[in-house]
């Protein structure tokens, strides 16, 4: 398992996250992440895969991903 992969299931096992959001996490892969149907596991995969973004492009591209997604 690649390390942005461990940083990804770090994240989706947060148990407020786990419990509001209703997700399966087990060893799920960024690039598996990025194809999810739960929005906020592709927002968090998306995060992790753009960090060489500035964080104003990166702040962009989610808020886009998120108002195409609503």
């Amino acid at each position: 398992m690649l390390l942005k992969d461990k940083i990804l299931n770090s994240f989706l096992a947060h148990e407020i996250l786990k419990e509001k959001y209703d997700y399966d996490h087990k060893g799920i892969s960024v690039s598996s992440a990025l194809k999810s149907k739960h929005k906020i596991v592709k927002a968090i995969a998306l995060i992790i895969e753009k960090k060489d973004l500035s964080e104003n492009e990166l702040r962009k591209q989610i808020l886009r991903f998120l108002n195409e997604s609503i």
